[in-house]
Protein backbone atom coordinates (compact mmCIF):
# COMPACT_ATOMS: atom_id res chain seq x y z
CA UNK A 1 0.00 0.00 0.00
CA UNK A 2 2.93 2.28 0.77
CA UNK A 3 4.41 2.15 -2.19
CA UNK A 4 1.37 2.53 -3.96
CA UNK A 5 1.06 5.44 -2.44
CA UNK A 6 4.84 6.21 -3.39
CA UNK A 7 4.37 7.94 -6.69
CA UNK A 8 1.42 10.37 -5.47
CA UNK A 9 3.60 11.04 -2.71
CA UNK A 10 6.55 12.02 -5.25
CA UNK A 11 4.41 13.90 -7.73
CA UNK A 12 2.59 16.36 -4.52
CA UNK A 13 6.55 16.73 -2.85
CA UNK A 14 7.70 18.02 -6.89
CA UNK A 15 4.63 20.33 -6.86
CA UNK A 16 4.83 21.49 -3.98
CA UNK A 17 8.69 22.40 -4.60
CA UNK A 18 7.44 24.02 -7.51
CA UNK A 19 5.60 26.39 -5.76
CA UNK A 20 8.10 27.16 -3.79
CA UNK A 21 10.79 27.94 -6.09
CA UNK A 22 7.64 29.91 -8.11
CA UNK A 23 7.33 32.21 -4.98
CA UNK A 24 11.06 32.27 -4.16
CA UNK A 25 11.47 34.00 -8.25
CA UNK A 26 9.11 36.97 -7.59
CA UNK A 27 11.35 40.04 -6.95
CA UNK A 28 10.21 43.12 -5.14
CA UNK A 29 9.63 45.13 -8.23
CA UNK A 30 7.13 42.79 -9.59
CA UNK A 31 5.63 42.70 -5.98
CA UNK A 32 5.59 46.43 -6.60
CA UNK A 33 4.18 46.65 -10.05
CA UNK A 34 1.10 44.52 -8.74
CA UNK A 35 0.66 46.62 -5.53
CA UNK A 36 0.42 49.51 -7.58
CA UNK A 37 -2.13 47.68 -10.14
CA UNK A 38 -4.52 47.48 -6.78
CA UNK A 39 -3.64 51.05 -5.58
CA UNK A 40 -2.64 53.80 -6.71
CA UNK A 41 0.64 56.41 -5.80
CA UNK A 42 -0.88 59.08 -4.05
CA UNK A 43 -0.31 61.85 -5.90
CA UNK A 44 1.54 64.80 -4.22
CA UNK A 45 5.38 65.30 -4.90
CA UNK A 46 5.91 66.75 -1.63
CA UNK A 47 4.56 64.67 0.86
CA UNK A 48 6.17 61.28 -1.18
CA UNK A 49 9.57 63.22 -1.31
CA UNK A 50 9.03 63.65 2.62
CA UNK A 51 8.07 60.01 3.27
CA UNK A 52 11.11 59.30 1.03
CA UNK A 53 13.85 61.46 2.54
CA UNK A 54 12.46 59.99 6.31
CA UNK A 55 12.68 56.02 5.40
CA UNK A 56 16.36 56.86 3.68
CA UNK A 57 17.76 58.93 6.83
CA UNK A 58 16.45 55.65 8.96
CA UNK A 59 17.98 52.96 6.64
CA UNK A 60 21.57 55.59 7.33
CA UNK A 61 21.15 54.25 10.54
CA UNK A 62 20.58 50.50 9.95
CA UNK A 63 22.55 47.52 9.50
CA UNK A 64 21.77 47.92 5.76
CA UNK A 65 23.12 51.47 5.31
CA UNK A 66 23.67 52.65 1.62
CA UNK A 67 21.41 50.08 0.21
CA UNK A 68 18.82 50.51 -2.10
CA UNK A 69 15.24 51.01 -0.88
CA UNK A 70 11.97 51.76 -2.08
CA UNK A 71 9.59 54.08 -0.28
CA UNK A 72 6.22 54.47 -1.57
CA UNK A 73 3.03 56.38 -0.41
CA UNK A 74 -0.12 54.82 -1.42
CA UNK A 75 -3.88 56.21 -2.15
CA UNK A 76 -4.93 54.33 0.49
CA UNK A 77 -7.52 55.51 3.12
CA UNK A 78 -6.53 52.56 5.59
CA UNK A 79 -4.16 52.40 8.27
CA UNK A 80 -1.16 50.71 7.14
CA UNK A 81 2.32 50.33 6.05
CA UNK A 82 3.53 47.52 5.23
CA UNK A 83 7.32 46.08 3.53
CA UNK A 84 8.13 43.19 1.01
CA UNK A 85 11.14 41.70 -0.13
CA UNK A 86 14.23 43.61 -1.89
CA UNK A 87 13.96 46.36 0.02
CA UNK A 88 10.22 48.14 -0.56
CA UNK A 89 7.99 49.84 2.26
CA UNK A 90 4.17 51.17 1.74
CA UNK A 91 2.98 53.44 3.27
CA UNK A 92 -1.08 53.84 3.29
CA UNK A 93 -1.78 57.82 3.07
CA UNK A 94 -5.15 56.86 5.18
CA UNK A 95 -2.00 56.28 8.06
CA UNK A 96 -1.31 59.83 8.34
CA UNK A 97 -4.70 61.12 9.13
CA UNK A 98 -3.26 59.48 12.91
CA UNK A 99 -0.27 60.72 13.26
CA UNK A 100 0.63 63.73 15.64
CA UNK A 101 4.21 64.34 14.79
CA UNK A 102 7.03 63.89 12.48
CA UNK A 103 8.49 60.95 15.42
CA UNK A 104 5.25 58.75 14.85
CA UNK A 105 5.72 58.58 11.13
CA UNK A 106 9.65 58.23 11.78
CA UNK A 107 8.46 55.10 13.97
CA UNK A 108 6.48 53.41 11.60
CA UNK A 109 9.16 53.75 8.71
CA UNK A 110 11.52 52.60 11.09
CA UNK A 111 9.60 49.32 12.09
CA UNK A 112 9.01 48.34 8.57
CA UNK A 113 12.66 48.87 7.75
CA UNK A 114 13.20 46.60 10.63
CA UNK A 115 11.07 43.59 9.45
CA UNK A 116 13.83 43.92 6.33
CA UNK A 117 16.78 44.52 8.33
CA UNK A 118 16.12 41.62 10.45
CA UNK A 119 15.18 39.09 7.53
CA UNK A 120 11.46 38.85 8.45
CA UNK A 121 9.92 39.45 4.90
CA UNK A 122 11.56 36.09 3.07
CA UNK A 123 11.38 34.15 6.31
CA UNK A 124 7.18 34.34 6.74
CA UNK A 125 7.39 33.96 2.93
CA UNK A 126 9.43 30.37 3.38
CA UNK A 127 7.38 29.66 6.41
CA UNK A 128 3.59 29.88 4.64
CA UNK A 129 5.11 27.72 1.72
CA UNK A 130 6.71 25.28 3.74
CA UNK A 131 3.63 24.43 5.82
CA UNK A 132 1.15 24.07 2.17
CA UNK A 133 3.35 21.54 1.22
CA UNK A 134 4.01 19.82 4.79
CA UNK A 135 0.10 19.23 5.04
CA UNK A 136 -0.18 18.57 1.15
CA UNK A 137 2.09 15.49 1.62
CA UNK A 138 1.08 14.44 5.05
CA UNK A 139 -2.50 14.52 3.42
CA UNK A 140 -1.45 12.63 0.14
CA UNK A 141 -0.01 9.65 2.65
CA UNK A 142 -2.79 9.48 5.11
CA UNK A 143 -5.66 9.95 2.49
CA UNK A 144 -7.32 12.14 4.84
CA UNK A 145 -8.92 16.09 4.00
CA UNK A 146 -8.96 15.90 7.88
CA UNK A 147 -5.20 15.73 8.20
CA UNK A 148 -4.67 18.42 6.00
CA UNK A 149 -6.86 20.91 7.35
CA UNK A 150 -5.35 19.74 11.34
CA UNK A 151 -1.64 20.38 9.47
CA UNK A 152 -2.68 23.58 8.03
CA UNK A 153 -4.22 24.96 11.65
CA UNK A 154 -1.14 23.95 13.45
CA UNK A 155 1.28 25.49 10.94
CA UNK A 156 -0.69 28.63 10.47
CA UNK A 157 -0.44 28.64 14.81
CA UNK A 158 3.45 28.63 14.29
CA UNK A 159 3.30 31.23 11.72
CA UNK A 160 1.31 33.32 13.90
CA UNK A 161 4.05 32.64 17.01
CA UNK A 162 7.20 33.83 14.77
CA UNK A 163 4.97 36.69 13.39
CA UNK A 164 4.23 38.36 17.09
CA UNK A 165 8.19 37.56 17.54
CA UNK A 166 8.90 39.28 14.11
CA UNK A 167 6.88 41.94 15.57
CA UNK A 168 8.43 42.45 18.40
CA UNK A 169 11.95 42.10 16.69
CA UNK A 170 10.75 44.90 14.09
CA UNK A 171 9.72 47.68 16.92
CA UNK A 172 12.87 46.92 19.08
CA UNK A 173 15.27 47.50 15.47
CA UNK A 174 12.73 50.60 14.82
CA UNK A 175 13.44 51.56 18.26
CA UNK A 176 16.90 51.58 17.82
CA UNK A 177 16.85 53.85 14.63
CA UNK A 178 14.66 56.34 16.01
CA UNK A 179 16.83 56.65 19.02
CA UNK A 180 19.79 57.18 16.79
CA UNK A 181 18.57 60.21 14.79
CA UNK A 182 17.46 61.50 18.06
CA UNK A 183 13.83 61.13 18.02
CA UNK A 184 12.14 59.46 21.26
CA UNK A 185 11.00 55.38 20.56
CA UNK A 186 8.14 56.25 23.16
CA UNK A 187 6.68 57.76 20.66
CA UNK A 188 6.63 54.33 18.64
CA UNK A 189 4.67 53.27 21.76
CA UNK A 190 2.00 56.03 21.34
CA UNK A 191 1.67 55.29 17.76
CA UNK A 192 1.16 50.96 18.17
CA UNK A 193 -1.48 52.42 20.69
CA UNK A 194 -3.41 54.63 18.39
CA UNK A 195 -2.76 51.16 15.42
CA UNK A 196 -4.17 48.96 18.24
CA UNK A 197 -7.32 51.17 18.69
CA UNK A 198 -7.63 51.33 14.85
CA UNK A 199 -7.79 47.69 14.81
CA UNK A 200 -10.02 47.50 17.54
CA UNK A 201 -12.06 49.69 15.67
Amino acid sequence: KASAMLPTLLLAALIGLLLVSTWAAVTGEEIYKEVLEGTDIYEDEKLQAYIVKLGEEVVAQSEMAGEKFTFTLLDSPDLNAFATRDNYVYVNRGLLNYVSNEAQLVSVLAHEVGHITRNHVRGQEGQAAGAKILSTIAAVLSGSNEVYEAGMAYANSLIKGHGRRNELEADEAGAEYMAKLGYAPSEMISMLSIMKDYESL
